[in-house]
C-alpha cells in the first residue's frame, strides 16, 4: 500500500472515529425492531455467522469472551469476536482469527451501514458493521453484550448454541432495573430456543429467574464452581500456574486474576456441553497466548531511574471494584498509591465506600476523564472525604500530571475506575513518563 493511500485511509478513519464518538454521547438508542429492519436490507447477515456464543454478565464477560475465542481458535476454528470496551482504537473490537478489522475494511463496511440509516447509536453502527464483517467468514461468533441483554441491539442473534451470563451485580441500574432480581430477568433475555446456559454459583433467588427463562426455551442451564486453583505466579512475567482439581493438570495462564480460574472454568464447562473435546495440548496453547488488556494488567518501568509498577483495572462498579482489591491482596500489590476517577452514571458512593473499607490505600490522587458523562475531580474528592479522613486526597485534574504525582510518593502505582481512565493512562505510561 502506498504512503498516500495510507494517509488517506488513516485521515478518513480518523474522520469516522470522531463522528462515532459524536454518536456515543449523543444519540438515542433506536430498538431491536428498529435493527431487525436494517439487518433486513442488509441482507440478515447476523444468520450467517456460524454459530452463535452469546455472552453478558455485570463483570467477567470480556474475560469470558477472549478465553473462548483463544480455545476455538486454539483447536482449528474460525472464530469472530465482538467485544467493548476498545483500549487503543475502534477496530479492535472487531475481531476474525484474533486480528483487528483493518480501517480500510471498517470505512467501507461504514459507508455501507450508513446508507440504511442516519441515527443509529454508537453502539448499534459498531453492532452491524461486526455483523456484516463476520458474514459467511467464520464457524463461531462470540458475542460480548453491550449493556444487559434482553434490549441489547446484540440480541437480535438467533442462532445461539451457548451463552454465558458471568454474573449478576448492580451497573446500569437506570436501564437494567434498582435490583439484583431485575439485572438477572434482563441478562437472561439472551436465552435462546434448545440452547445452553452457562452460570456461576449465584444466589437462589438469581438462579431462579435464569432457570425459568431457560425452562421457557427449553434451554439447559449449567451452574459451575471454580474448578481451578492458583499455585503460582509471576507478576513481571504476568502468568499465573493454575492446576486443574480434576485431574491435576497444570499449565501458565497468560491473565492475572483471582477470578480468571472461574472464567475458564465456565468456558470449558460451556464448551464441553456443546460436544467439544478439548485436550491438554489445546487449553495449554490458548492460555499461553491470550492476552486482555487493563484487566488487572501489570507493567513495569523505570521512571526517574526507578523502578515502577503499575496496575491498571478498568473495575468501574462495586463488585469489580472489589475483585480488585483481591487481587492486589492475593498478588502481593504492597502500599500501592490509587489513581482514580469514574463517570457519573455509576455508582460512585459505593465504589468510594469499597475503596475506604479495603484500608489499601493511604494517598488517592482523584484525576478527570476526558468524557463527557465524567465527575469533576472535585467532586470525587469531597464525596471520598466524607467516608474518611484516614486517606490522603489530592485533586489533579490532568491525568499526566496525577500519574507523575503517584510515581513521586510510591512504587506501586493502581489506576482504576473507568476503562475511558486506564486506557488512557497506559499509553501515557508506555509512551509518556
Amino acid at each position: 500500500m502506498s504512503e498516500i493511500i495510507k494517509n488517506n485511509i488513516n485521515g478518513e478513519y480518523d474522520e469516522i472515529e470522531h463522528l462515532l464518538y459524536t454518536k456515543h454521547s449523543q444519540t438515542k438508542k433506536n430498538g431491536i425492531e428498529y435493527i431487525r429492519d436494517i439487518l433486513r436490507k442488509m441482507g440478515d447477515p447476523h444468520k450467517r455467522m456460524g454459530k452463535i456464543i452469546h455472552i453478558t454478565g455485570t463483570n467477567g464477560k470480556g474475560s469470558v469472551a477472549y478465553i473462548t475465542d483463544a480455545i476455538l481458535r486454539s483447536m482449528g476454528y474460525k472464530t469472530a469476536l465482538y467485544t467493548s470496551p476498545h483500549i487503543n482504537q475502534l477496530t479492535e473490537r472487531i475481531k476474525i482469527n484474533g486480528n483487528d478489522i483493518s480501517r480500510g475494511k471498517f470505512i467501507e463496511l461504514f459507508h455501507l451501514v450508513s446508507k440504511f440509516s442516519d441515527k443509529l447509536s454508537f453502539f448499534e453502527m459498531m453492532t452491524l458493521i461486526a455483523f456484516k464483517y463476520f458474514e459467511n467468514s467464520v464457524d463461531y461468533s462470540i458475542i460480548e453484550v453491550g449493556i444487559g441483554g434482553m434490549h441489547d441491539v446484540t440480541n437480535v442473534v438467533e442462532d445461539t448454541e451457548l451463552c454465558f451470563i458471568t454474573s449478576i451485580g448492580l451497573d446500569h441500574t437506570e436501564i437494567l432495573g434498582p435490583t439484583k432480581r431485575d439485572v438477572a430477568f434482563q441478562k437472561a433475555g439472551i436465552i435462546k430456543k434448545n440452547s445452553v446456559c452457562v452460570i456461576p454459583d449465584l444466589q437462589y433467588d438469581l438462579t431462579n429467574i435464569i432457570d425459568k427463562k431457560c425452562k421457557e426455551e427449553n434451554a439447559r442451564l449449567v451452574i459451575v464452581n471454580d474448578f481451578f486453583r492458583i499455585e503460582s505466579f509471576n507478576i513481571d512475567k504476568k502468568i499465573m500456574r493454575v492446576v486443574n482439581q480434576k485431574n491435576g493438570f497444570g499449565f501458565d495462564m497468560n491473565l492475572l486474576g483471582v477470578k480468571q480460574t472461574l472464567n475458564l472454568s465456565m468456558v470449558l464447562t460451556g464448551l464441553s456441553e456443546i460436544g467439544m473435546r478439548i485436550n491438554d495440548d489445546v487449553l495449554e496453547n490458548a492460555m499461553s497466548s491470550i492476552s486482555i488488556n487493563c484487566r488487572f494488567e501489570v507493567l513495569r518501568k523505570k521512571i526517574n531511574g526507578r523502578e515502577k509498577i503499575f496496575v491498571f483495572d478498568g473495575a468501574h462498579n462495586p463488585e469489580a471494584f472489589s475483585v480488585f482489591i483481591d487481587n492486589l491482596k492475593f498478588f502481593g500489590i504492597k502500599d500501592p498509591v490509587l489513581v482514580f476517577s469514574i463517570l457519573l452514571t455509576k455508582d460512585h458512593r459505593t465504589v468510594l465506600k469499597e475503596l475506604k473499607d479495603s484500608g489499601i490505600f493511604k494517598k488517592v490522587i482523584i484525576t478527570e476523564i476526558q468524557n463527557p458523562k465524567k465527575l469533576s475531580a472535585n467532586f470525587i474528592a469531597d464525596e471520598l472525604s466524607k467516608f474518611t479522613s484516614d486517606i490522603d486526597i489530592t485533586v489533579e485534574s490532568e491525568l499526566d500530571m496525577a500519574l507523575m504525582n503517584a510515581c513521586s510518593v510510591s512504587d506501586n502505582v493502581c489506576v482504576c475506575g473507568s476503562f475511558y481512565l486506564v486506557s488512557d493512562a497506559l499509553k501515557i505510561v508506555k509512551e509518556s513518563l
